[in-house]
């Protein structure tokens, strides 16, 4: 990513001792919350971009996950791979200078309600995809029991260091 000029700021609407369930349940109030935020950030004067993730760039283990991937129609994996996950806003990939090489950022309409859509890195798409365009294509997200999550992969992002500076 771009750091120059970039400014990370955490936020939260609820307080360092919030429940998970309070979150929950609060949930169509930090929509709003986190919406007229954004739109404040972006219309500061001399702000370019603003965008909203769950994790900072650079965030060491935080949005860790081990889990099973696959294309759909492809066989669910046998073991668990390490995966690092984020929910971002629309823009996140601009204000942090991650060039999206195939189809299209995340739009206001991807939320809940509408299909699952995701956006992924080269190295993801080429493992689950080779040489095949992953745009349009579906991700399997296989949990625990029978549980799976199907996402559509509308996007793919240049791979970029996420977890810390000193890997490839």
């Amino acid at each position: 990513f771009d750091r120059a000029n970039l400014l990370v700021v955490s936020v939260d609407a609820l307080s360092p001792v919030s429940a998970r369930n309070r979150a929950q349940a609060n949930a169509p109030a930090l929509v709003s919350y986190y919406a007229e935020l954004l739109q404040r950030l972006r219309e500061t004067p001399g702000v370019r971009s603003a965008s909203l993730s769950f994790k900072p760039p650079i965030s060491n283990e935080q949005g860790l996950w081990w889990g099973r991937i696959a294309a759909e129609g492809g066989p669910a994996p046998a073991w668990r791979e390490r995966t690092y996950l984020n929910a971002i806003s629309p823009g996140y990939f601009a204000t942090i200078g991650t060039p999206l090489i195939a189809g299209r950022d995340f739009a206001p309409g991807d939320r809940e309600g509408n299909p699952r859509v995701t956006i992924i890195n080269a190295m993801l798409a080429r493992a689950q995809f080779g040489n095949e365009p992953p745009i349009g294509r579906y991700l399997v997200i296989h949990g625990d029991e029978e549980e799976t999550t199907r996402l559509e992969v509308v996007g793919v992002v240049r791979d970029t260091t996420y977890q810390n500076l000193q890997e490839s």
